[in-house]
């Protein structure tokens, strides 16, 4: 909040004169009218180039200012020429301050100001370390020559046409396409899509610096960017101002997002056509990444992204986040100190800036929050040394200046400290009672959704599988044959077995007959263990058939696939499970269990994408266990639950023991399946 005073400038007697490495060009706004951009040179590499934006009057006298004149002779020179348009007093008083301060002029105390912010902006920022690797030049001509004709009317043409198909392609068939992008939550599919942002990244900064070229705009410094966590490549393309039609400046900057997302499209297309699992999850990982991502990210304004700098082209305004920053820090400056915001050459709505000003800055916070947090979570203790380094970058040098300003300024005005005191006083009121308001509170633990009728269906009797009468996904009532297996040593062990049962019969009979009645005791003893025998070989025979135990779907992917495959007695052939009967299998951590059974009184809900579904509790497990409660759970499948590594003795166990229960969901989730990420939360209030 720097509230400082200008420099003191001599009006009367000053002869002021514009430097020369000033970069001027003309333009014209929706109306057709002239105004002039001026480029100020950067005083340090790392330092961004500012652009400022005169009428032609102000242009008129400033082409005047040549350190030989006087501002009045200036003044009425320019009148000469632009009469109509002639500058009051006033505000050649305000435009010649406003000329000093944005360093426009030379001078002593222009040079030192310039020396000042090389040195304040010759340091890069911990947020943004830029590695120069080459410089556009003529070398883009080749690239121009053999792509430049993405960036024509006819192809933006077919580009859109294939958005729109893919738009169409994801609507229609939008559970397949959830499904394929699950892979990415596992161990390899992270690796796999870091790869392929990469590659996107390439062929986004590529586009910007082909358009630019194209167009007739100058690329600067190509490289690699360090953003606290992770690299990023970037294109200088400030000299892109050269290029007159503002409709290209814009299809400059939306170069990248408009190539990735055509790359989305195409990508779309293939995956809606692709039969091959590596292919449709590949496809689904470059189409979401290039499209959703790139939309998201890149598109947003608040940010100095390609949606920002083409949204300053549409406005006009190339110092928007600048302006806006400046009506900030002057809106909080009249808030807490009662000064009055300086009277700005810009122009423009103070309003929409302060507005754009608070979303920017909250946005940004945010965004340098949620990456420093992803750093301590990638680098442990080095992320937080990491992150305490960016945050004392970030906030030591506005706190200082900050506070500098209020001692300056409650030292000049000691009723400044009394409005300040009373600002503070009312915002901390203001937070102490937001915090005492019941908001109401949720507790979630993690969990995967099963269907209630888990347990596999099982053959019960070994065999060769002759006959498949079902598919994956098929309705059957209770008693439907599912599988037939063939044992042709089952029959004839029952066929050996009959003989030999009907052989002790035999016996039985005839030493009965002849009075022998302990052989004929012994030799029936014989003959009910045979029939035991027979009868379990022919229940084995019956088994050979395996039925549906109960009304449902049948969940067997690969069943249609095991044609002449050997089953064991007791191998799983599949599920019958009744759709409409789901459930959660939960993890609560060990740290998390007091007050376990008071939440657990109240309401619970499964959130199972974007649904939240009523449940009802099922069971507890009776204590606690290092071992996932269901493997989709596990670190190692993708799950959430960390678990120790594999060098470790106990590899596969969970960092954490964690309880296990069991709730039902009260309706079926759209897409009812299981092993599906969810989340159960406790409603508090």
């Amino acid at each position: 909040m720097p509230v400082t005073p200008p420099a003191c400038v001599d009006i009367t007697n000053s002869r002021p004169r514009v430097r020369d490495d000033l970069q001027i060009t003309v333009h014209r706004d929706r109306q057709g009218e002239p105004w002039f951009r001026i480029v100020r040179p950067r005083a340090a590499r790392s330092q961004r180039e500012r652009f400022l934006r005169v009428g032609t009057a102000e242009y008129a006298l400033l082409s005047h200012c040549d350190g030989q004149r006087t501002l009045e002779q200036a003044r009425t020179a320019a009148a000469l020429q632009h009469d109509p348009q002639r500058l009051s007093p006033e505000r050649v008083e305000a435009l010649l301050l406003w000329a000093q301060r944005e360093g426009l002029l030379t001078g002593d105390h222009q040079q030192d100001d310039a020396a000042r912010q090389a040195q304040t902006s010759g340091k890069q920022s911990l947020t943004w370390i830029r590695v120069p690797l080459l410089h556009g030049g003529p070398w883009l001509n080749s690239l121009v020559r053999l792509t430049g004709w993405v960036f024509s009317p006819l192809f933006a043409l077919l580009a859109v046409t294939l958005w729109g198909l893919a738009m169409g392609v994801a609507i229609s068939d939008y559970a397949r396409l959830t499904e394929d992008l699950r892979a990415i939550l596992t161990p390899a599919g992270w690796l796999r899509l870091a790869i392929v942002w990469v590659g996107l990244k390439l062929i986004h900064e590529a586009a910007h610096a082909i358009s630019c070229h194209k167009f007739g705009g100058r690329v600067g410094e190509i490289g690699v960017a360090w953003m606290i966590v992770a690299p990023v490549a970037y294109v200088d393309l400030t000299d892109v101002y050269r290029i007159p039609s503002r409709w290209r400046r814009m299809v400059t900057s939306l170069a990248g997002v408009y190539v990735e997302l055509t790359v989305a499209a195409v990508a779309l297309l293939g995956w809606s056509q692709t039969h091959s699992p590596t292919a449709a999850y590949l496809l689904s990982t470059i189409a979401m990444t290039a499209g959703l991502a790139s939309v998201l990210f890149n598109l947003n304004p608040l940010m100095r992204l390609d949606g920002y700098f083409a949204l300053t082209d549409w406005l006009d305004r190339p110092n928007l986040a600048t302006d806006a920053q400046a009506t900030l820090r002057g809106a909080v400056a009249w808030l807490c100190l009662g000064i009055r915001p300086k009277r700005t050459h810009f122009g423009g709505s103070a309003w929409g800036l302060l507005v754009y000003g608070i979303g920017s800055l909250g946005y940004r916070i945010s965004v340098i929050t949620a990456l420093l947090i992803a750093g301590i979570q990638m680098y442990q203790q080095a992320g937080m040394l990491l992150a305490a380094i960016v945050i004392v970058t970030l906030l030591a040098r506005p706190l200082y200046q900050t506070l500098r300003s209020v001692v300056m300024t409650t030292r000049q005005r000691p009723a400044a400290l009394l409005r300040l005191t009373g600002v503070v006083a009312l915002v901390a009121a203001v937070s102490l009672a937001a915090t005492r308001i019941p908001y109401p509170s949720e507790t979630g633990w993690e969990a995967v959704t099963e269907f209630v009728d888990d347990a596999p269906v099982r053959a019960q009797a070994a065999g060769f599988v002759a006959q498949v009468h079902v598919r994956d996904g098929q309705s059957v009532q209770a008693g439907e044959p599912l599988v037939v297996l063939e044992n042709r040593s089952l029959a004839v062990q029952l066929a050996a077995a009959r003989a030999q049962w009907q052989t002790a019969l035999a016996n039985s009979r005839y030493h009965r007959q002849q009075h022998e009645t302990g052989q004929a005791i012994a030799n029936q003893r014989t003959a009910a263990a045979l029939g035991q025998r027979v009868e379990d070989l022919q229940s084995q025979i019956e088994h050979l058939t395996v039925r549906a135990p109960r009304a449902g779907v049948v969940i067997a992917e690969d069943l249609e696939h095991s044609l002449g495959q050997w089953t064991d007695e007791g191998q799983a052939i599949g599920y019958v499970v009744d759709p409409a009967a789901i459930k959660a299998i939960v993890a609560v951590p060990q740290s998390k269990l007091d007050g376990l059974s008071d939440r657990l009184q109240q309401p619970l809900q499964v959130v199972v994408g974007e649904q939240r579904i009523p449940a009802t509790l099922i069971s507890i497990a009776e204590q606690t266990s290092s071992v996932a409660p269901h493997p989709c759970l596990a670190a190692t499948a993708g799950g959430p639950l960390a678990t120790r590594p594999q060098e470790d003795p106990r590899a596969g166990e969970l960092l954490e023991p964690h309880l296990k229960l069991e709730v039902r969901l009260t309706q079926p989730p759209r897409s009812a399946r299981g092993g599906q990420p969810a989340r159960v939360v406790s409603q508090q209030r």
